[in-house]
């Protein structure tokens, strides 16, 4: 921090004990309002989420009745494997289901911990304010249950906290230091590790574009600074390149920008149509606007103001510049653009601090934080809450289907695209009842499928609709729902995931063997 930031952060200075105080508290505060929602519910309703859990019920049991379709591979060799790697070092013991819930608990503290912390490495001082970054952990990451992503981002946070501590010491020292961690960080999620990279190249550029008299030295001091990141950057490209694609491909695209900008913008804050819970959805826009006039603050030269610290220029600029230009896929994997807008907004959090408060500003600026801080509390643990009840039911129909089946989920014909949070609620049978489903997660993790069972899967879709199952042989062999072809010879049963009724073309070739809720279970008879 610069002399004349100093002097301007004198008056947040006075009170340090006072300051670490309220600082604990804001961050307790907005960590527990945060968890509330998690304490009383097992299931997550997070989209990717139960697949997460079936492939540690398949890592947990190497040899048990999953190992038919599915094959283990070290999960060091994919740079997607933070919380498999935590799952191996547990033992792989107890619930599957309760470990991803402490995953993403861990996720929620961690993630408000490393943003105060960040704040108190960059301001100098602890101070209440970062604790607002309680209102970005239900990101749409977060809906999305991008759960190694997540769980790594507060770990690169950290590691941004460390680069800031260490750049007056070593450069040699620092590469020394960060070679483990950016190895580690790579491993545990690939694109984390490039928020890290990103944010520090920012800082880096920041230092060196206002570095008076030392350009020459500062740019040698990047360089060998770099090369922890180096190393594993080189060895992706080199596995990218020297591989033939996998099991989700290569596509890489822009997208719509326009569109596409907008929905990463409204990702920080929500990541579901407006249809599905619209509450939510209205009080995301709310939570929007209120940040957005906090940090217009940024640019007052007097009164009630932020201020953002040299030190955090770089990592922002460096962030929000990505956020502008990520693709919408990327080698295969979707939704890149969403994933770096709520950690520009996190680094732009944990870069401020308020000037020229009065009291009466104090009072109405915690009070509205703290409002939609328990107004997302309330309305997520509602949403847990639905969500929970239909996995019960869902547990209740499952009982019914025998173990190691073949299960073919599907959604009304116009559902396909409804309810995200059950997308991938079928592998729930994989949990419980050691179930094979075509929508398991393919190609960037430690479990993969046994090239005999191709034509069963895919390698990352949601469920189909009845219609397309009753059209089956229509559908192009090269798509990846063909699965659906000849679905009566490679499914033992279909899991209704939408309240309805077998088609008359369907009802002479299955037998309904269970329903609760929205849910139904049918058996395939087998071909005469």
């Amino acid at each position: 921090m610069s002399m004349s930031e100093g002097s301007a952060h004198q008056g947040i200075l006075r009170h340090p004990r006072i300051g670490a105080a309220l600082a604990f508290l804001a961050f307790a505060f907005a960590t527990l309002l945060m968890l509330y929602p998690m304490l009383w519910q097992p299931y997550l309703p997070l989209v990717d989420i139960p697949n997460h859990i079936a492939r540690f019920t398949v890592m947990a049991d190497p040899e048990g009745p999953l190992s038919k379709y599915y094959d283990l591979q070290a999960a060091f060799l994919y740079p997607n494997s933070a919380t498999d790697l935590l799952w191996l070092v547990t033992g792989m013991e107890g619930d599957p289901v309760a470990f991803a819930r402490m995953t993403m608990m861990v996720y929620v503290v961690n993630f408000i911990l490393s943003v105060v912390v960040l704040n108190r490495v960059a301001t100098g001082r602890w101070a209440a304010w970062p604790a607002i970054a309680g209102l970005l952990v239900y990101n749409g990451n977060f809906i999305w249950g991008f759960q190694n992503y997540v769980f790594t981002i507060p770990f690169s946070l950290h590691a941004l906290s460390l680069w800031l501590v260490l750049e007056r010491r070593s450069t040699v020292w620092r590469a020394l230091i960060f070679l483990p961690i950016s190895i580690l960080l790579y491993t545990m999620h690939l694109l984390a590790f490039g928020v890290l990279i990103v944010a520090l190249l920012g800082r880096e550029i920041h230092l060196i574009i206002g570095d008076e008299g030392g350009r020459t030295h500062k740019i040698s001091d990047t360089f060998i600074s770099g090369v922890p990141f180096l190393i594993p950057t080189l060895w992706y490209l080199y596995q990218t390149m020297s591989q033939p694609a996998g099991a989700l491909g290569s596509r890489t695209e822009l997208g719509h920008w326009w569109s596409g900008r907008l929905r990463a913008l409204l990702s920080i804050q929500w990541e579901n149509p407006l249809h599905e819970f619209p509450e939510i959805f209205l009080s995301a826009l709310l939570t929007l606007f209120v940040l957005g006039l906090c940090f217009l603050a940024i640019f007052r030269t007097s009164g009630p103001r932020l201020h953002i610290v040299s030190s955090m220029k770089g990592p922002v600029i460096a962030l929000a510049l990505l956020s502008l230009i990520a693709p919408s896929w990327l080698n295969g994997v979707a939704l890149i653009h969403i994933r770096f807008p709520f950690v520009a907004m996190t680094l732009l959090i944990a870069g401020t601090y308020c000037m020229g408060l009065r009291l009466h500003h104090k009072a109405v600026l915690t009070l509205v934080l703290t409002g939609l801080l328990f107004l997302k509390a309330a309305q997520f643990e509602k949403l847990w809450a639905t969500h929970n009840q239909d996995i019960n039911d869902l547990k209740v129909v499952l009982s019914e289907l025998p173990p190691n089946s073949r299960l073919l989920p599907l959604r009304a014909s116009d559902q396909e695209n409804m309810q995200r949070r059950l997308w991938h609620a079928q592998a729930y049978a994989m949990i419980y009842q050691d179930a094979f489903i075509p929508t398991f997660f393919q190609g960037s993790h430690a479990v993969i499928l046994k090239g005999e069972w191709d034509q069963y899967a895919t390698a990352a879709l949601r469920p189909k609709s009845i219609e397309q199952l009753l059209n089956a042989d229509a559908i192009d062999p090269s798509l990846p729902y063909a699965y659906l072809r000849d679905w009566e010879t490679k499914f033992t049963h279909i899991l209704f995931l939408d309240k309805m009724s077998p088609p008359a073309p369907l009802s002479e070739t299955v037998l309904e063997l269970g329903s609760k809720g929205r849910f139904t279970l049918l058996g395939i008879r087998s071909p005469a």
